[in-house]
């Protein structure tokens, strides 16, 4: 008995140990990204407007006084971490559009407040493949790429989704409403959008936002529906993107779960295309 109890005892300082470790760990985290929050912008999607983070912390722009992007490299044109100016190079980054440039942009910098290399965040660029349901492409069937957004809730994620491609769009958009505009993606739709299949509680709506702008407009009751009435529309080399502007939950538990039924029905057009 003394034994176990020396032995209880072991494990208990093991426990605090471990316990002690993880909590320098988290709190030095923690550390770290208020000193890089100053400039993390965060679009406050209740409130309907731009606020800053943190203001009065360390601006991690301090150590940069120009940086610019290009669509394959970030410039950072004068420093004083590194003696000259220098390039990193983003050619190789699997990710689409600006706003992930802007990202990448902001990651690098911090990366290298933190001590990180140029050759090391370069790589780390090329090999990051991306969150799921975030511009997530899925797969291409017959020329057709198809592409998860799933996370886009509102509407300017939507209109970042889709300044990502350089191809015509179909885009299925719906759900539950969250007070969104759905008028602002006028901009955006025209000449970008061929086709919309709109679903869920919000598809009366943006049917009736879209209907006089030149866009064709289809409605669906269900994801699979919405995949295959895409597809049908679709020609080669087009982009087939579900990003909604609009919360999952009239059908979904979840954005994930949305996001998973659509690459789960899209998996099943290939299967079945793939069969005849």
């Amino acid at each position: 008995n003394s034994n176990d109890s020396n032995s209880n005892d072991s494990n208990s300082n093991d426990s605090n140990s471990n316990n002690s470790n993880s909590n320098d760990f988290i709190g030095t985290l923690k550390s770290k990204i208020k000193e890089f929050a100053s400039q993390i912008f965060l679009f406050n999607t209740h409130k309907k407007r731009h606020t800053y983070i943190e203001p009065d912390y360390a601006n991690i722009y301090a150590s940069f006084y120009a940086s610019t992007i290009e669509p394959d490299y970030i410039n950072i044109c004068s420093s004083n971490i590194l003696d000259k100016p220098f390039k990193i190079d983003i050619s190789q980054s699997p990710l689409k559009g600006r706003h992930n440039r802007e990202n990448i942009e902001a990651a690098a910098l911090a990366a290298l407040c933190a001590g990180g290399t140029i050759e090391g965040i370069e790589q780390a660029v090329k090999q990051f493949q991306g969150l799921p349901h975030r511009t997530e492409y899925v797969t291409t069937i017959n020329g057709v790429h198809f592409y998860n957004d799933s996370k886009a809730t509102n509407t300017d994620a939507v209109a970042r989704a889709i300044e990502s491609f350089d191809s015509r769009v179909i885009l299925i958009m719906g759900g539950r409403q969250k007070g969104s505009n759905f008028s602002t993606l006028k901009h955006w739709i025209s000449g970008r959008v061929k086709t919309i299949v709109a679903m869920g509680e919000a598809r009366e709506k943006i049917r009736e936002t879209f209907c006089n702008y030149g866009t064709i407009i289809t409605m669906a009751d269900s994801m699979a529906q919405a995949v295959l009435l895409a597809f049908d529309k679709a020609e080669p080399e087009d982009t087939i993107l579900l990003s909604p502007a609009c919360a999952s939950f009239d059908m979904y538990n979840n954005y994930e779960h949305r996001g998973e039924d659509f690459i789960k029905q899209v998996h099943l057009l290939k299967q079945s295309c793939q069969e005849h």
